[in-house]
């Protein structure tokens, strides 16, 4: 994992290519979309996944992660044909905290990061495994990160029981959600960091954090792209 300073260090000089601006003005650039799992394989299935096949943007690269899924995950991703799907389940990783504050702050870092490596797309998005996309939102994103040249794009969400839409106004913990994410691909560089809980972060905003204090141009889309948990009784 690179320090900030590294982290810096190569930013600078990535951000002055060709290369790195080129998402910027490529046609149809590839998309990564990040997906992090454990042990809900039919809301995923049933759920999360086919409001990512059916984009109107098409040219996806969709990453799966099971973090040692231990259900149905592995076999419901087996059926799925669509040739932009990649599935792996974790086989080992170190075990999460006990006190469930903690687990919750980082869980999943360990197939997040992973799924960052395996990423070959131009931008990265994220949907947890019980979110729900809207079905232009990377179209939309993309458009907007071109016109904007965003480097880094958050926006509203809203929540399936009945709670206040999150307005995302800034990038301040508890106003984003990595659900809600669309980046340049020069950020996969930025791992999860598995002892963020001993901070008190969630892992989502810890990472984001440093994005933006790496100076990345950060933007905000103004629409609800992202519905967050699966309504009840799915």
């Amino acid at each position: 994992m690179l320090d900030v300073i590294e982290l810096k260090e190569l930013f600078d000089i990535e951000r002055q290519t060709e290369k790195y601006q080129s998402v910027f003005t490529k046609e149809n650039p590839l998309v990564t979309v990040v997906v992090s799992t454990f042990n809900r394989g039919r809301i995923l299935s049933d759920y999360s996944l086919p409001a990512i096949l059916n984009q109107t943007y098409q040219n996806l690269e969709i990453i799966i992660g099971g973090d040692r899924c231990t259900d149905d995950t592995e076999e419901r991703m087996k059926k799925i044909t669509d040739s932009r799907v990649t599935f792996f389940n974790l086989i080992d990783r170190p075990e999460y905290p006990t006190y469930p504050g903690q687990r919750w702050l980082m869980a999943g870092t360990y197939n997040y990061n992973k799924c960052l490596q395996m990423a070959t797309g131009d931008f990265i998005a994220h949907c947890d495994d019980d979110d729900l996309f809207s079905l232009d939102k990377i179209e939309k994103l993309v458009k907007f990160a071109q016109q904007e040249k965003a480097e880094l794009i958050h926006h509203p969400f809203s929540y399936s029981h009945g709670l206040p839409v999150n307005n995302s106004d800034c990038v301040r913990c508890g106003l984003i959600t990595t659900s809600a994410l669309f980046y340049h691909s020069f950020f996969k560089n930025v791992e999860a960091n598995p002892d963020c809980y001993k901070i008190g972060l969630p892992g989502d905003f810890y990472r984001c954090n440093v994005i933006v204090n790496l100076g990345a141009n950060v933007k905000r889309f103004p629409e609800i792209l992202t519905n967050m948990k699966t309504p009840l009784g799915f």
